[in-house]
């Protein structure tokens, strides 16, 4: 069904059982995945490092090469030349610009469980850690858009096992953004999902929250072995997506 939004831009929904069949070490295997894609018509996906371009007849190969590869979310196609576009950078908020006789899908998350490739997992979560450096907002957006959330630790098991995988990794970065936040300026932090609510556990460090007027964001910070601390919302970190293993 397409539907025409206020921006006079056509949005289709077109749905794909693909099936697929390929050999693992000389042994046959056969998988189904079922695959919702929305389109837009007239924007294409910015060309980067993380594009790669290949021949398609049709719109539906385009979807389709896409839905095989674990780490691509958006797509854009042109029905004049056959060309798909893959974006395999693994996140589904994809910059687009207008540009006419092209078209860009994107895998729906909304209701469907995400696909988490390289992902940590403890009991009935997963864990992505993103080295892209975004505001904490921007993180927020990200993780939502990839079918998860930013980060909410919940436990003192939960907090141990995200450390000790910070503290192996020695990537140089400052901090990574968590899924909490002082819009109140007050002391009091609370997480995305449980506004107005007390934190079940407390991970911050040492004399932290320390500026609860100016830095009402929450990261783990490596100057203090990744405990928690509030630091300013617009600077660039890091960050962790939390997703349901269920």
């Amino acid at each position: 069904m397409d539907v025409t939004n206020t921006f006079g831009v056509t949005i289709t929904r077109i749905f794909f059982i693909i099936t697929l069949n390929f050999n693992i070490v000389n042994l046959n295997a056969q998988s189904y995945t079922g695959v919702m894609f929305d389109t837009q018509e007239y924007t294409r996906v910015q060309i980067s490092s993380d594009t790669i371009e290949v021949y398609s007849e049709i719109v539906t190969e385009c979807a389709r090469r896409c839905a095989l590869l674990d780490d691509c979310c958006v797509a854009s196609y042109s029905e004049d030349t056959s060309t798909c576009v893959l974006d395999h950078s693994g996140s589904c908020c994809i910059d687009t610009f207008i540009e006419i006789g092209w078209r860009t899908i994107k895998k729906q998350t909304a209701n469907a469980s995400p696909t988490c490739t390289n992902c940590l997992v403890l009991d009935r979560s997963q864990y992505k850690i993103i080295d892209d450096e975004k505001t904490w907002q921007e993180a927020v957006d990200e993780c939502k858009c990839q079918g998860g959330k930013l980060i909410e630790i919940e436990t003192k098991k939960e907090n141990d096992f995200i450390l000790t995988e910070l503290e192996s990794r020695n990537t140089g970065a400052l901090g990574y953004w968590l899924g909490g936040y002082n819009f109140n300026n007050d002391f009091d932090l609370e997480w995305i999902s449980n506004p107005g609510q007390d934190m079940p556990f407390d991970g911050t460090g040492v004399g932290e929250p320390n500026n609860p007027f100016t830095e009402l964001c929450l990261a783990a910070w490596e100057d203090i072995d990744f405990n928690w601390a509030d630091i300013s919302c617009g600077a660039m970190c890091p960050y962790i997506c939390e997703f349901s293993a269920d």
